[in-house]
């Protein structure tokens, strides 16, 4: 029996090889967006806590740490600011590898189908030579059997 060769196949394997990086710079994305978004929030939580421990101190002590506090706010500000930019470049980034890899993946379900309807023509095709070849060798016998 015959078989089956796909001329594409190979153009199939490095677009499923493609698909498959692109996926794991995608997961590597999303971690970082992650992790990026986990600091934003400590930063966060860290800069309430302390404005809130200052908040509920005694007037005395209050007038010392407000100063401080507000020093300490002021930087802490700018680098919430930077981590929710970072978190906002980082998602647009992941948002184009998203889009990548769905191109991809399309591409690559395409050369399957096509793969898939060219390997049942084969078949098919081999399916017919084979009933021609069973065919002719039942004319065979029976012309055979008709001459003794």
């Amino acid at each position: 029996m015959a078989k089956f060769v796909w001329r594409l196949q190979r153009v199939l394997d490095v677009k499923k090889k493609q698909e498959q990086a692109k996926r794991l710079e995608l997961l590597r994305l999303t971690e970082q967006v992650a992790q990026a978004r986990c600091q934003l929030m400590m930063r966060q939580q860290a800069l309430k806590g302390m404005l809130e421990r200052v908040a509920q101190a005694s007037p005395k002590e209050r007038m010392s740490q407000q100063a401080l506090a507000m020093e300490y706010a002021k930087g802490s500000q700018a680098r919430i600011k930077a981590l929710a930019e970072q978190v906002s470049a980082l998602q647009a980034l992941k948002k184009t590898k998203t889009e990548e890899v769905l191109a991809l993946k399309q591409a690559t379900e395409g050369l399957e189908r096509l793969r898939a309807n060219a390997e049942l023509r084969f078949l098919k095709d081999l399916d017919k030579t084979e009933q021609k070849m069973a065919d002719e060798m039942t004319l065979l016998k029976y012309a055979r059997r008709l001459t003794v």
